[in-house]
């Protein structure tokens, strides 16, 4: 157990970063998938939300799981409960336009 606490406070502040950021572009494909899925109907801004929420949260969830390890699913329980909330803001905040031919 003790080197797995060593290798996260050995990683350089760049790689760690680099990192991240790799989370974030990955699950940020997440609210692309999303605007498939509703074939393209999302507004710039929603779109652009969805893309950024999925993406921050993933790294919420690659931090509190390197981080807090065993005690990761509170923060992990938490964050979801929190992404369920906005994303109900979000979605009646900035609704789908229905095109009418349905």
């Amino acid at each position: 157990m003790k080197t797995r606490d060593h290798f996260w406070k050995k990683i350089p502040p760049l790689s760690l970063a680099i990192f991240l950021l790799g989370v974030f572009f990955i699950f940020g494909i997440i609210g692309s998938a999303v605007d498939v899925m509703t074939m393209g109907r999302q507004s710039t801004t929603r779109y652009l939300v969805s893309v950024v929420l999925f993406g921050l949260l993933a790294i919420v969830y690659a931090i509190s799981g390197t981080v807090l390890r065993r005690n990761s699913w509170k923060v992990i329980f938490l964050v979801t409960l929190v992404r369920m909330f906005v994303m109900g803001l979000v979605l009646r905040a900035l609704p789908i336009p229905h095109d009418g031919s349905q």
